[in-house]
C-alpha cells in the first residue's frame, strides 16, 4: 500500500490556451507542440529544482519547496514559450498543503491551485493570496488583483492576483480576438463585506528622531480604534508598520494589500504644541476623499490621540458609508499620562515587538522607567509584564516563581488601572501556561484578551498556540489562519503555524513553512531553530546542525545549547558536546531548564544513564521533568518515556 505523505508544497498548474480547437484542426501539430513543450520546459523546471509531477493532456502538474521559486521558474517558462508558435500558456500557483501518494497529489489546495489556472491572461501567471503573501515585501514583483471568484469545490475565499511585472501581461478586461476561448465571468467575484484600509505610519515632520515614537503611537491608536469598527477590515500595526518610510506609490501599496482605502499623514511637533494632518485617500483611484488639520497643545497625549482618532473615525464612516450605530469602538482612556512616560511606553512596545535577547533587554529598561516616572499609566505596566513573561519564554531570563511574580505584579496593576488592558492578559495565558502548566487557566487568558480586543494578533495566535499545545489542532490553524487576515505580512504567524507543525511531527511542512517565512525575513532566528528541530525529527542531524550555525551568537539561550549538544551527539561530535555542556554550566547553572539541557545532552550522546540521573535531578526539586513547554511534547525525549515512567517520575 502507499504511504500518504502531507506536507506543504507550492502548487503550479500550466495549459496551452485554444489547445481543444488545436487537436481538432490537426492532431499531429497538436501533439507534437505538447512534445515541443515538454523540451522546453523540463530542463528549466529542473534547474529550479521543481517536481514535474505529470502531464495532463497539454497541462502540467508542477511542485516547488518555495513560493518565490516557483515563481521565477514560472516566468522564465513564460518567457521561453513567447517565441514558440501556439504556445501560448496559462500558468496558475497556489502556496497549500498537500497530500503526496506515490507520484500524485491531492487535497483541497491542489484543487485550488487548478481552479484559478483559468483566471491566468494567456501568456501570464496567475497567484493565490497565499502566494501573494510570500512575494508583497519584495520589489522585484508586481501583481495587479483580478479577483475573488466562487470557485468550485473549494469552500472559501480565494483572492487571485496576477503578476504583471517581468514583461508579463495583466488581466484582460474582455475576451481577446486572437482567442476562441472566454475570459472566465466575474459575475461571482466576491467583494470583501468589510472594507479594506490600511494606516501609512504618519510621518515625522520634524525629522527630530525623539519623535518618532510619537507618530508611531498616533498609528497604533488609530489602527486600535479602527478595528472596534463592526464594517471595516483594518491592516495591523505589524503589516502597517513595514510600510513605514517605504517609497512606493499607493496604487503599489493597494496592490500588495488588496485595499480600498488608506489613511496617510503626518505629525509636526513644535515646542508645546502638536499639529497632525491626516488624509483619507481612494486606492483604486488615487484619489484623496478628504483631509484634515488638527492642533492641539502638548498637555496630554493620549487625550491628543482620543480626539484624532475619534475625528478620523467619523469622517472615515461619512466617507464610506459605514452606519455609526455599528461602531464597536473601546475609546482610548482619558486620564492624563506624562508624555515623557508615553514616549518611554511607546519605545519600550517597539523594542520588545523585536523580540531577540537585547531589543527585549531594553524594552524592560524603557517600560520600567516609563511605570517609575508614571506608575498609573497601565499600559505601560502591562507591556512590563508581557516583555517580563516573553523574555522566559524564549529562554532569555529563568522561568521561575521570581519571574512568575515580576509578571504577576506588573499584569495585576495593570488590571487594577484598566480592567481592559488586554496586553495584561496575554502575559497571564503565558505564565500559567509555561510556568504553572495549567493549560485551562491559560486558555480562559487568552480567550478574554481576544475577547477584549479581536484585532489583536498577539492575543489570537497565542490562544492558537495554547489550543495547538493540548491537541486542539484545527482550532489553532483556524486561529492562526485568523492572523493573516488581520497582518497579510506577518512573519509570527507563519513562525505559529510551523510550531503547530512541529506538535503534530509534520516536519517537512514545519520546514517549508520556516524556508517561506526566511524569504520574508532572513535574520529571523526564530526560525531557524524551528527548522533546526524539525530536521532533527527527519534524522537529519547535519542540516540541524546547519541552522543552528545561521543564528548569530548574541541570540544564543539554553535551547540552542540544549539543542546543538543533543544533535552534536547524535553525529559523534563528542568536541562540541563537551563545548556545549560546559557552556551549559558555566552560565544556565541556576536556569530551571538546566537539568532537562543536561538529559537533552546526554541522550544525545546515547548515555542513558546520565540523562535519567538529570531528570530525576529536575524531578526532585520542582516535583516534576521541568522542561520548555513551547516546543510541545518535546519528540526528542520520546525514546525515554517508558524509562521515564519506569523510575516514576513526572513529565508533563
Amino acid at each position: 500500500m502507499n504511504e500518504e505523505h502531507r506536507r506543504l508544497a507550492v502548487i503550479a498548474f500550466t495549459d496551452i490556451a485554444g489547445f481543444t480547437e488545436k487537436m481538432a484542426e490537426d492532431e499531429d501539430v497538436a501533439f507534437e507542440l505538447v512534445a515541443h513543450q515538454r523540451r522546453l520546459f523540463r530542463p528549466i523546471v529542473e534547474n529550479y529544482r521543481g517536481t514535474w509531477l505529470k502531464e495532463m493532456g497539454d497541462g502540467l502538474l508542477l511542485t516547488f519547496e518555495s513560493a518565490r521559486t516557483c515563481v521565477d521558474c514560472c516566468i522564465e517558462l513564460q518567457h521561453a514559450s513567447q517565441p514558440v508558435p501556439d504556445l501560448n500558456v496559462r500558468i496558475s500557483i497556489h502556496l497549500g498543503e498537500i497530500i503526496q501518494v506515490s507520484n500524485d497529489v491531492y487535497g483541497d489546495d491542489v484543487n485550488v491551485a487548478s481552479r484559478i489556472e483559468k483566471y491566468s491572461p494567456v501568456g501570464g501567471i496567475a497567484i493565490s493570496e497565499n502566494v501573494q503573501a510570500s512575494l508583497a515585501r519584495s520589489t522585484a514583483y508586481e501583481t495587479t488583483l483580478i479577483g475573488a471568484p466562487i470557485l468550485k469545490g473549494v469552500g472559501r475565499d480565494i483572492r487571485i492576483y496576477a503578476i504583471t511585472s517581468h514583461n508579463l501581461p495583466g488581466p484582460p478586461a474582455v475576451a481577446t480576438e486572437t482567442s476562441s476561448e472566454k475570459t472566465p465571468s466575474m459575475d461571482h467575484a466576491i467583494t470583501p463585506a468589510k472594507p479594506s484600509l490600511l494606516v501609512i505610519p504618519f510621518v515625522n515632520i520634524s525629522r527630530r528622531p525623539e519623535d518618532e515614537v510619537i507618530c508611531d503611537g498616533l498609528t497604533d491608536a488609530l489602527i486600535s480604534q479602527l478595528s472596534r469598527i463592526e464594517n471595516i477590515r483594518p491592516v495591523s500595526r505589524t503589516s502597517a508598520m513595514l510600510y513605514k518610510n517605504v517609497d512606493k506609490s499607493v496604487r503599489e501599496i493597494g496592490a500588495e494589500l488588496d485595499l480600498e482605502f488608506l489613511v496617510e499623514g503626518s505629525v509636526l511637533i513644535v515646542g508645546e504644541h502638536i499639529q497632525i494632518s491626516t488624509s483619507l485617500i481612494h486606492v483604486a483611484e488615487d484619489e484623496q476623499i478628504w483631509s484634515e488639520i488638527y492642533e492641539h497643545s502638548f498637555e496630554n497625549i493620549l487625550q491628543i490621540f482620543k480626539d484624532v482618532s475619534k475625528s478620523v473615525v467619523r469622517r472615515i464612516e461619512e466617507s464610506i458609508n459605514i452606519d455609526p450605530d455599528s461602531r464597536q469602538i473601546r475609546e482610548i482612556a482619558a486620564y492624563i499620562v506624562n508624555p515623557d512616560a508615553y514616549k518611554l511606553y511607546l519605545k519600550g512596545r517597539q523594542f520588545r515587538l523585536r523580540k531577540d535577547v537585547q531589543s527585549t533587554r531594553t524594552a524592560e529598561y524603557h517600560l520600567t522607567q516609563s511605570v517609575a516616572i508614571d506608575p498609573t499609566f497601565a499600559a505601560a505596566h502591562a507591556e512590563l509584564a508581557l516583555n517580563s513573561i516573553m523574555r522566559g519564554a524564549f529562554g532569555y531570563v529563568t522561568l521561575d516563581d521570581r519571574l512568575r511574580e515580576k509578571t504577576q505584579k506588573s499584569a495585576d496593576m495593570a488590571l487594577a488601572l484598566d480592567q481592559r488592558a488586554c496586553e495584561a492578559y496575554i502575559a497571564l495565558a503565558l505564565t500559567w501556561e509555561i510556568i504553572d502548566h495549567d493549560s485551562d487557566q491559560a486558555a480562559r487568558f487568552a480567550e478574554q484578551a481576544v475577547k477584549l480586543d479581536p484585532s489583536n494578533a498577539e492575543a489570537i495566535q497565542e490562544e492558537a498556540f495554547i489550543l495547538g499545545r493540548i491537541g486542539r489542532f484545527d482550532a489553532a490553524f483556524a486561529k492562526m489562519n485568523e492572523t493573516l487576515v488581520l497582518d497579510p505580512l506577518s512573519i509570527s504567524a507563519r513562525n505559529g503555524r510551523a510550531y503547530l507543525y512541529l506538535y503534530q511531527d509534520r516536519f517537512s511542512d514545519a520546514i517549508a513553512e520556516m524556508k517561506a517565512l526566511l524569504e520574508l525575513e532572513p535574520s529571523h532566528y526564530l526560525a531557524r531553530i524551528v527548522s533546526s528541530l524539525a530536521w532533527t525529527g527527519l534524522h537529519d542531524y547535519e542540516r540541524a546542525l546547519g541552522e543552528l550555525d545561521e543564528i548569530p551568537m548574541a541570540n544564543s539561550n539554553i535551547h540552542i545549547v540544549a539543542q546543538r549538544g543533543y544533535v552534536s551527539g547524535r553525529i559523534g561530535d563528542t568536541a562540541d558536546t563537551k563545548v556545549q555542556m560546559t557552556l551549559l554550566c558555566e552560565q544556565y547553572r541556576d536556569n530551571p531548564l538546566f537539568f532537562h539541557a543536561c538529559a537533552l545532552i546526554a541522550l544525545g550522546c546515547n548515555k542513558i544513564d546520565e540523562c535519567i540521573k538529570a531528570l530525576t535531578e529536575s524531578n526532585r526539586q520542582f516535583g516534576y521533568i521541568y522542561r520548555d513547554k513551547t516546543i510541545g511534547r518535546d519528540f526528542r525525549m520520546d525514546e525515554m518515556r517508558a524509562r521515564i515512567q519506569q523510575e516514576d517520575l513526572t513529565y508533563v
